[in-house]
C-alpha cells in the first residue's frame, strides 16, 4: 500500500510537471531580442520575488512600471506556472511579454528608452537591507494588489479625501488567531501580534461602552451612511465589497493599522493615509522617512499605551484631527503616492546614472531570520 501512494504521489508530481512545463512553453517566446517598441522594461526577478505570496509585489512593480508607459517584458521559468496563486493569475491576464532566457541579471529590471538603453535598476531586498546603506531608494509599501487601480487614480482619492468623516475610530480586517498571533512578530519586531491588539482593544473598551463589533454587513453600510457622528470605535467582523473599501475608510478620522501575518508592515496604513485617515500604529520607525507620532500618525508600543492613544483620540477635538489629517495627506503625497514614484523613476531616466540601487525591506530574504 505504501508502494502505491509512492508511486501516485511521483506520478501526480509528474503530471503537473508537464502541464506547467507545456504552459510555459505556450505562454513564452523565446527572449527579450524582439524588443517593444517605445519603451520598454526588461524585468528579472528571482524565485522568490516571483512566487509564492511575495509574488503580489512583483505583479505591483510591473503594474507601476506599465502606467508610467513602460511595455513589460518579464523572464519566467517553468516553476512560474507549476501553482498559479492569487497574485499570478493576475500577472498573466495582464498584456506583458513573458520570456524564457533574458540577458538582463538576476534582481534587476532594465529600462530602454529613445534617449537611453539598459539603465539598470538593481533590486535588494530583506528586513535587514536598508541596514548597509548601499542603496538609491527605498521601495514604498503598497496597497493591496485589488486596490492599485484606486492607487492610481489621483482624482478618486481626491474625492475621498473631502468625504464627510462619521465615524470616530475604525478597524476591519482579517484576525485569524492562528494567522495574526504569531510570537515571532514580537521576538524580530518587538512589536503587539494583530490579534492580540484587537483583542485587547475588544476587552478593554466594551467595559466602557465606548466600542461596537459589528458582523452585520448591512447594519455597517447604515452606519458609514448616517449623517450623525459616531464617537467610538468600530470594530467591523463583516467582509465588506472590494469596490467600498477605500470609500469606508474615507469616512474614518482614525485606522488601527495592526501588524501584517510575518512582517508589521500592512497594507491597510497605506490605503488609510491615502484617503487622509490617520493610522494609529506601532510600526511608525519603519517608514521612510518615519511617521511622526501626534503629527501624521498616533504610535504606541505597549498596552498602556495603546489604551491611552485610544482615549485620548475619543476626546480628541475636530481641530486637532484636522491638522493632522492635512499633514497624513501631505505625507502620502510626497513619499507613497503614484506621483512620488513618477518623480523618482523621471529623476534617474533623465540622469546621468546607468544604474541605481532599490531596496525593497518589507520582503523577508533567504538570510532573514
Amino acid at each position: 500500500m505504501n508502494f502505491i501512494r509512492k508511486t501516485y504521489i511521483l506520478l501526480r508530481s509528474a503530471f503537473y510537471d508537464v502541464r506547467a512545463f507545456l504552459s510555459y512553453v505556450k505562454n513564452t517566446s523565446a527572449n527579450d531580442r524582439a524588443r517593444s517598441k517605445g519603451l520598454s522594461a526588461i524585468v528579472n526577478l528571482d524565485h522568490m520575488l516571483l512566487n509564492y505570496d511575495f509574488g503580489r509585489y512583483s505583479y505591483i512593480i510591473c503594474l507601476y512600471l506599465n502606467y508610467f508607459g513602460f511595455n513589460i517584458i518579464v523572464k519566467t521559468n517553468y516553476k512560474f506556472f507549476k501553482s498559479l496563486e492569487p497574485f499570478k493569475k493576475l500577472f498573466i491576464k495582464q498584456q506583458y511579454r513573458l520570456i524564457r532566457n533574458s540577458s538582463t541579471p538576476i534582481n534587476t529590471i532594465t529600462l530602454n528608452g529613445e534617449q537611453y538603453v539598459g539603465k539598470l535598476i538593481n533590486i535588494n531586498y530583506g528586513y535587514s537591507s536598508i541596514k548597509n546603506k548601499a542603496f538609491d531608494c527605498i521601495a514604498p509599501y503598497p496597497m493591496f494588489p485589488l486596490d492599485i487601480q484606486f492607487f492610481c487614480n489621483s482624482e478618486y482619492l481626491l474625492r475621498l479625501r473631502e468625504a464627510k468623516r462619521t465615524i470616530k475610530i475604525f478597524f476591519s480586517g482579517n484576525v485569524n488567531r492562528s494567522l495574526f498571533s504569531q510570537e515571532h512578530m514580537r521576538k524580530e519586531f518587538d512589536v503587539l501580534p494583530r490579534w492580540d491588539v484587537i483583542n485587547f482593544i475588544k476587552t478593554t473598551f466594551e467595559a466602557k461602552s465606548k466600542i461596537q463589533v459589528i458582523k452585520d454587513k448591512s447594519f455597517l453600510y447604515e452606519l458609514f451612511d448616517a449623517d450623525s457622528y459616531t464617537n467610538s470605535i468600530i470594530i467591523s467582523e463583516a467582509r465588506t465589497a472590494k469596490i467600498d473599501w477605500l470609500k469606508m475608510l474615507s469616512k474614518t478620522d482614525f485606522f488601527i493599522c495592526p501588524p501584517g501575518v510575518s512582517a508589521p508592515w500592512c497594507h491597510n496604513s497605506i490605503e488609510a493615509m491615502s484617503v487622509g485617515t490617520i493610522p494609529i500604529l506601532q510600526y511608525a520607525d519603519l517608514f521612510t522617512p518615519v511617521l511622526e507620532d501626534k503629527k501624521n500618525c498616533l504610535v504606541f508600543k505597549n498596552y498602556n499605551e495603546l489604551q491611552k492613544v485610544m482615549d485620548d483620540v475619543l476626546e480628541m477635538k475636530k481641530e486637532e484631527i484636522e491638522i493632522m489629517r492635512h499633514n497624513v495627506i501631505d505625507y502620502y503625497q510626497k513619499y507613497l503616492s503614484i506621483e512620488s514614484i513618477g518623480r523618482k523613476l523621471h529623476q534617474f531616466i533623465t540622469s546621468n546614472k546607468q544604474e541605481t540601487n532599490l531596496v525593497i525591506p518589507f520582503i523577508r530574504s533567504f538570510d532573514d531570520k
